[in-house]
This record gives C-alpha cells, structure tokens and sequence, in this order.
C-alpha cells in the first residue's frame, strides 16, 4: 500500500471517529435540553410561619413567578418577577377563607409583623403549580381545625417531596407547631422575603372563581390568634 493510501485511510478512519463522536454529543445536548424543556420550573413556592405565642401568630405561603411569561394562580396574575401571598382567615367582613397578598400588606406596613416567621422554599414546575393552584381552591375555608397553619401545610405538602413534608399537629393544627417543623428540615430560613408583590390590592377569592378586591382598612384589624388566622 503507498504512503498516499495509508494517508487516505486513516484521515477516514479520524474522520468516521470524529463524526460519531459529534453525533453522540450533539444527541445528549438535544436529548437533555429537551428534557430540562419538559420540567422546566416556572415558579418559586415558599411555605411560612410565625411561631410566636402560645399558638403562634400566623401561616401562609408564598408564590414567586419564575418564568419569563405570566402564570395564573387563584384567578389572579402574576408577572415574571412578582409574587403573591395567599393565606386563609377566620375573622375578616368579607368572609372566611382566601386572601391574596394580605400578610404581604401588612408586612409593608410594619415590618415587625411576622418577624419570627420560619420559611421553606422550593421550584415547581407548571404540573405542579397547576396542583397547588387545584390544592388551594379545595381548601378554600377557615375553623378551628382546618386553620391557617392546616392550609399552609396542605398545599405545601401537595408538591413537597417525603423529605420535605411538614405537619402543623396532629391533634390541633397551629402555626406554632408548623413552625417548629419547619425548623426540623435542611434549608429553612429565618425572616425570608414575601417576594415582590402587588401592595396596591388584597383580594379575597371565592369558590365560584371570583376574586374581589378589598379595602386594606377594613382587614387590617384582626387578632393574631391562631384561632383567627
């Protein structure tokens, strides 16, 4: 064989190596970015509670759109960068149940409010924000043993993994308990951010899919009772 033929063969052989190994790479890129497409996160959900007093003070949950594209949630929008707290309440004119960025209100304006507040946080995806969003409007309601701290945990707990989870008591929910077990998994924080959220409303969602807005004046008077909130 001449030295030209040799030259031939093994450019080819270099050649065939060279594409198959484009081929492999370029298929693992394709394959992972369609996977990393397909349960892509589009929102930050965070699980609070204060667990000052003998009960603690309050719990609710935060929602932060992720994404670069509007979500809904509760009928409500929420632009990329924003955020919205939904809690339920015992002792508000407007009815017992839901309402949308009333702890983010009142944080505003006096920032002593919630301070021992406990968080945890976690990204979801659209399935699940679709399953917390579904989680909320069933728990749409307010007593003594289904509560602030019972509603927080619930919809926490719909997405959570095992490891987790939260209770707020097996007996009495409460945001004292719920904090304490917030306090038990890795990665809790201490006074976390509500998130950038619309301070011009809080609204109060019902179960017809409704929300309607409400004056901060007239739900800012309210026990921090956990028998209240």
């Amino acid at each position: 064989m001449t030295f030209s033929k040799k030259l031939h063969k093994a450019f080819t052989a270099i050649l065939s190596i060279t594409m198959a190994m484009l081929i492999c790479i370029s298929g693992g890129f394709l394959h992972t970015k369609m996977t990393a497409s397909a349960a892509s996160n589009v929102a930050t959900l965070k699980i609070f509670s204060d667990g000052s007093g003998l009960y603690g003070t309050h719990a609710f949950i935060s929602i932060t759109n992720i994404s670069r594209s509007n979500i809904k949630v509760l009928n409500s929008t929420i632009a990329p960068g924003k955020s919205m707290t939904v809690g339920t309440w015992g002792n508000k004119g407007e009815g017992a149940g839901i309402y949308i960025n009333l702890e983010a209100k009142k944080i505003s304006m006096n920032r002593s409010e919630y301070k021992n507040r406990v968080s945890l946080s976690m990204n979801i995806t659209s399935s699940q924000l679709n399953t917390v969003n579904n989680t909320m409007k069933r728990n749409n309601k307010w007593a003594v043993g289904t509560n602030c701290a019972s509603f927080a945990s619930t919809v926490w707990n719909s997405v959570a993994p095992t490891n987790r989870q939260v209770t707020p008591g097996s007996v009495l929910a409460n945001p004292r308990t719920l904090s304490g077990n917030i306090k038990k998994r890795t990665g809790y924080r201490t006074g976390e951010s509500v998130g950038n959220c619309d301070l011009n409303y809080v609204k109060r969602y019902y179960n017809d899919n409704r929300i309607v807005t409400v004056s901060y004046g007239s739900v800012k008077s309210s026990s921090s009772s956990s028998s209240s909130s």
